[in-house]
């Protein structure tokens, strides 16, 4: 394949990925191609890369006329879709499944208000905290301007 038919089939393959919404990821998977195989497709420094073989694969799908997802169904290859688990993977006591959804409604709950005197001692900490840091601050202060 020349370097014209080349560039047109890339841009129609890109033209395709934008069109259809579709990841680089999943386009490559409906022609069979490997993530590398569509970034080389994409940089014509790497078309050297991408051997005659895949490129045959992208252009059979320019002349095919259809979308990615078409091509790929009529073609053995399907789009790969997440599958929701329908049965748990183990078998959980009952007792123990109550005591979790316990444990997880108590998590949602909003935080308890502090105390006037747990709030007094977090803030006389947090004072004592920032003035052991100032302290700190003026010894150093001291031995840089003496």
């Amino acid at each position: 394949m020349n370097e014209i038919a080349q560039k047109a089939t890339a841009e129609k393959f890109l033209l395709a990925i934008e069109k259809e919404h579709l990841s680089k990821k999943v386009a490559g998977e409906c022609i069979k191609l490997v993530p590398a195989q569509v970034s080389y497709l994409f940089n014509e420094k790497y078309w050297s890369r991408l051997g005659n073989t895949y490129w045959d694969r992208v252009l059979a799908w320019v002349n095919s006329g259809q979308s990615l997802k078409e091509y790929s169904e009529k073609h053995g290859k399907v789009l790969i879709q997440k599958e929701v688990i329908s049965k748990p993977l183990v078998k959980v006591k009952p007792e123990a499944l109550e005591i979790r959804k316990k444990e997880l409604t108590e998590r949602k709950q909003e935080p308890q208000r502090l105390t006037t005197g747990q709030m007094v001692d977090l803030l006389l900490a947090e004072k004592a905290f920032l003035q052991t840091k100032i302290d700190a601050i003026d010894v150093l202060l001291n031995h840089y301007i003496s």
